[in-house]
């Protein structure tokens, strides 16, 4: 795979796993037994909604582990798309997204285990059925997302050094 592109479908995994943290955000608010209502007011206007300004004491780590995911999802994306092209900076980009994808990786652990607290009652479930939409759901499947991610890191560090 070339680098350039491996590296755009990188960036919209970024994307995909920031919209994960944001609904791991909403099971730890929910698991802290805000409501919807408090919720959706305090989520009201541009800045509130992206950055949780009114829910920065509720959010504590997750107020601010969300600024780092936001702007690096978005730093990210226009990175390699703009520059993943040039081969004199492979290498560069491959070690911002190593990085990054360790954010990524603490970012998705949040959010797996407050989306299972709030859904389970536990951190960590094997197997079991969602109250919500009868969907089956494990753990498992957050850590092999976490596994994905490290390795497509050392391989795109690898395509970078190659």
């Amino acid at each position: 795979m070339d680098f350039y592109w491996l590296n755009i479908l990188l960036s919209f995994f970024g994307v995909c796993l920031y919209g994960s943290f944001r609904i791991g955000v909403h099971s730890y608010l929910r698991y802290k037994k805000k409501s919807k209502t408090f919720i959706k007011k305090s989520t009201k206007g541009f800045l509130n909604y992206w950055l949780y300004r009114n829910l920065k004491q509720e959010l504590g780590f997750a107020y601010y582990m969300n600024q780092i995911l936001l702007f690096g999802s978005l730093g990210y994306t226009l990175l390699s798309v703009s520059l993943a092209w040039s081969d004199v900076l492979h290498l560069p980009i491959a070690i911002i997204y190593a990085i990054f994808c360790i954010i990524q990786c603490v970012g998705e652990t949040f959010a797996g285990i407050y989306h299972n607290l709030e859904q389970y009652g536990n951190p960590f479930v094997i197997w079991s059925k969602s109250k919500w939409n009868g969907r089956k759901h494990s753990s498992l499947q957050d850590i092999l997302i976490i596994c994905c991610l490290i390795a497509l890191a050392v391989f795109n560090i690898w395509l970078a050094v190659e």
